[in-house]
Order: C-alpha cells, then sequence, then structure tokens
C-alpha cells in the first residue's frame, strides 16, 4: 500500500448476503440430499454432495438432539478440537453423530456413501468439513452472470468507482464476489502472500483465505475455483473457526495480515459493510481493533462507517460500535448522527468520527458514487 492509499474497506460475510451468500445461520443447515446433488453433480464434484449432506445431517443431530453446538461456527471449531486437538471424546461424539448421518435423517435408510469415502470421513472429518464449507461459499456464485444480472449492479458500480491510490479492501469472506466483479483481473489485485503489489489495481486482502487457493508444497497457489472442490483430499486455503485457525494464519497467511494491518494504521476513513466481528474469532477481532486505534493515520481525523443493514439499534450493530468506541487512539470521540452528511468543517481536528449508516451493504455500495463526494479521503 503506498503513502496515498488512505480509505480501507472491511467487508465480511453482509457484503456477499445480497448476491446469496451464506451467512453463519444457513451454513450446514439441512436440506433435502437431492438438493446437494443437483448443486454439485458426482461427475463433476466426486462425493461432495453426499459429503455435504452427510456433514449437515451430522450438523443437525449434533445441535438438535445432543446439544454439542449452537451455530456452524462452534460446529467446526468442534470438528477442529477432535481431530486436530485430538480430543478423543469429542472425536467419539462425532462419530455418533456420523453413523447416523451415513443414512437418512431418520436413521434407518441406505447407506448414502461409499467404504471409501466414509472410510475417509471416519479419518479426515476436518479435511471434508472445509471441504464442505467452502462448497457452501461457492455455491451461490455457480453458473452466475454478475455483468448482466440486475443484482449485481450495485456492486459492479461501486467497483468500478474505486480508485487504486486511494482504496484498498481486506476481506474475511472465502467467496470469489470481488474476483467475478473483475473477471478480467484489470481493476482488483487479490494478493498472495508475498505477491508484489501493483499501483494500477485496488489491492485486496483476504485474510482467512479463498476457495481457489490450495496448500501446495506448503505454498499458497491459486488454482480454478471448482477444480479445489473436486478431490476428498485437496486442502483448501482457508481458515475456518477452531484451535488450529491460528496456526493456519501464522504459517500460511502471516504476510497478508501484517500489510493488511499496516494500511489500518494508516488508513483516514474505515468502512465495514457486512463485517461484525464474529465473537469466535478473538484473535481476528484483536488485530483489526488495534490497528485501527493506531495513531499512525496520516491526518489528524480518523472516521469510521459501519453498514450492518438498516436495524442500528440491535444488539450486533451496537456491540460493533462499542468495539469502535474504543480505538479513540488519544482522539475525541464524536458518534455522528445517521441524518449528518458528516460535517467535516464544523469540528476541529484530532477526532474518531463514527457514522452508523442505516442500509444494506447494497444500498451503501449502490450510492458510492454520489457518496464518495460527503466521504472523501484525505480531507484534513
Amino acid at each position: 500500500m503506498s503513502s496515498t492509499d488512505k480509505r480501507v474497506w472491511i467487508l465480511g460475510a453482509g457484503f456477499s448476503q445480497p448476491l446469496g451468500g451464506p451467512l453463519l445461520a444457513q451454513l450446514f443447515r439441512l436440506e433435502p440430499h437431492g438438493s446437494c446433488h443437483s448443486a454439485f453433480p458426482a461427475n463433476e464434484f466426486p462425493q461432495l454432495g453426499d459429503t455435504l449432506y452427510n456433514l449437515q445431517t451430522c450438523y443437525h443431530w449434533g445441535r438438535t438432539e445432543a446439544g454439542h453446538w449452537e451455530d456452524a461456527e462452534q460446529f467446526l471449531a468442534y470438528v477442529d478440537d477432535a481431530y486436530v486437538g485430538q480430543d478423543g471424546i469429542k472425536q467419539a461424539n462425532l462419530g455418533e453423530m456420523l453413523q447416523r448421518a451415513w443414512r437418512s435423517i431418520d436413521g434407518s435408510g441406505p447407506l448414502l456413501l461409499s467404504d471409501q469415502a466414509r472410510a475417509f470421513l471416519s479419518r479426515n472429518l476436518h479435511v471434508a468439513a472445509r471441504r464442505a464449507l467452502a462448497a457452501q461459499c461457492s455455491r451461490f456464485l455457480l453458473h452466475r452472470q454478475p455483468a448482466s444480472e440486475e443484482t449485481w449492479l450495485a456492486f459492479r458500480e461501486w467497483a468500478e468507482s474505486l480508485d487504486p491510490s486511494v482504496d484498498a479492501i481486506i476481506s474475511f469472506n472465502y467467496d470469489r464476489v470481488l474476483e467475478m466483479l473483475d473477471p478480467k483481473e484489470t481493476r482488483f489485485q487479490v494478493l498472495l502472500p508475498s505477491a508484489a503489489l501493483e499501483s494500477a489495481r485496488v489491492p485486496v486482502y483476504k485474510l482467512h483465505g479463498s476457495v481457489d487457493w490450495v496448500v501446495d508444497e506448503k505454498r499458497l497457489q491459486r488454482k480454478n475455483a471448482n477444480d479445489t472442490l473436486k478431490s476428498l483430499e485437496t486442502q483448501i486455503a482457508i481458515a475456518p473457526p477452531g484451535r488450529s485457525k491460528s496456526h493456519f494464519v501464522a504459517e500460511h497467511l502471516e504476510d497478508l495480515w501484517g500489510k493488511a494491518e499496516a494500511l489500518l494504521s494508516r488508513a483516514e476513513v474505515v468502512l465495514i459493510v457486512g463485517y461484525g466481528f464474529p465473537k469466535t474469532d478473538s484473535n481476528a477481532k484483536s488485530r483489526i481493533l488495534k490497528a485501527i486505534k493506531s495513531n499512525q493515520c496520516l491526518g489528524h481525523t480518523r472516521d469510521i462507517h459501519i453498514v450492518l443493514g438498516p436495524e442500528v439499534t440491535n444488539s450486533s450493530s451496537q456491540r460493533v460500535c462499542a468495539l469502535l468506541q474504543a480505538c479513540t487512539g488519544g482522539r475525541r470521540l464524536i458518534m455522528v448522527p445517521a441524518s449528518d452528511p458528516i460535517g467535516y468543517l464544523s469540528h476541529p481536528a484530532k477526532l474518531l468520527r463514527i457514522k452508523q449508516h442505516p442500509l444494506w451493504s447494497q444500498d451503501f455500495l449502490g450510492d458510492w458514487p454520489d457518496r464518495i463526494r460527503s466521504i472523501p479521503a484525505g480531507h484534513q
């Protein structure tokens, strides 16, 4: 990031949700067996439809009957503890759930997986869960045409309005929405670790990996997104919840994290779109907030804009707002009313100004070419 980059976007699941991207509550939810196969035909994605359905069923049994987890993040962390953390009790509990999941939802139907696939699941449920997670984050983008679909219009116009000399993007999403907005790779530069920056493109830092990245000989490589889902054993380079997440980030993604923290520490404007600082990801929350709190901002004022939906008084929005209010870094805190355009000239310097926008991401992005005049960078 160059010294002229002053506006940083932080994107979460709510950014992709208007396009069909899954939110936390939608991950691993139980659906008909045929739906999984329709999305991932066995001739193209061997065993993926069955594996996804079995994991959905396992998740369903463990949540509704056994009470082992309440949501998908807890489920993924539980699997990680069992297999990576070698927790024998959790492995046994998951084994019981898998025995039920290998048959239909009432437990009485025919076996749905081959002997080979069941053996692989028993030994490598954490690998299969990562594949299933990647599949769910890829599914909504299959057979999409962003250049012609109306639902993508606001996102296309936003992407076209970004300035490589001013804007940079931090994304916690595994999906490929940004890549599909820029199929010729002329506007965004989605960086792999240690890649050199190109000044003519907007840098994108995917801090939890991507569905089209794989670990090959301990290095991250970009592959075709569908190809990464075709093998049972491919190590897809995403960092799901669990005790191994920090290790995966440290081993494979630390270079991206260091660069992202540096650009956040210097940014004059931070725009948080659809990212709610998940409670289970304390490391990411701590690192992002510390970077925002930093005093390295090039100007005297730091402006933060929060876009988490129209209900700015709900618990999630209020929590994010409260977390950010502690990031003054010696500045005076000002909460800007939603009706206030921003009021740059009405306040002295040395401020942390926070504004919650009562909008969905597509609303905020759709107005961005006009809104940019009231949210400039380098206004001091």
